[in-house]
């Protein structure tokens, strides 16, 4: 299929979750799903964390707990979604987070919400450590 555009017209055309977007003054073609638009950031040393000694990052306007558990990184959402508050600077024991304000519980690898005042499950990140580094998907 060929389209013609008219200059520095955006025509995007979405199918589900991909989408197309073609712009004529820069002919740049992009083609994609939402997930390959996430990118891999290098948030730091993988030797900053250990076990049950949690550090917080700011990604992408996000801040993001990183946590390593029986020797596996995990990322999570780091704003209590109760009230604000730094689930990295709550009570770590084991494979839970307690929000150090008012007692909210999160199941680390899944971000479940276990006991209240929690409201809901928290969104988890892909992490991986990469040549001694964290990097997070974002």
């Amino acid at each position: 299929m060929v389209l013609t555009l008219p200059a520095r017209r955006k025509l995007l055309i979405e199918k589900g979750r991909r989408s197309v977007i073609v712009s004529k003054k820069d002919q740049s073609f992009k083609y994609g799903t939402e997930a390959e638009a996430r990118m891999w950031h290098d948030v730091g040393a993988a030797d900053e964390i250990a076990e049950e000694e949690p550090i917080s990052v700011k990604v992408a306007d996000q801040e993001i707990g990183v946590y390593r558990v029986g020797g596996k990184l995990y990322a999570m959402e780091d704003i209590c979604p109760h009230a604000y508050a730094l689930l990295s600077m709550g009570f770590v024991e084991g494979e839970e987070v307690e929000c150090p304000l008012h007692g909210a519980l999160f199941h680390i690898p899944s971000g479940k919400c276990l006991a209240e005042p929690g409201e809901r499950d928290l969104v988890t990140f892909p992490v991986r450590e990469e040549n001694g580094r964290i990097m997070i998907e974002v």
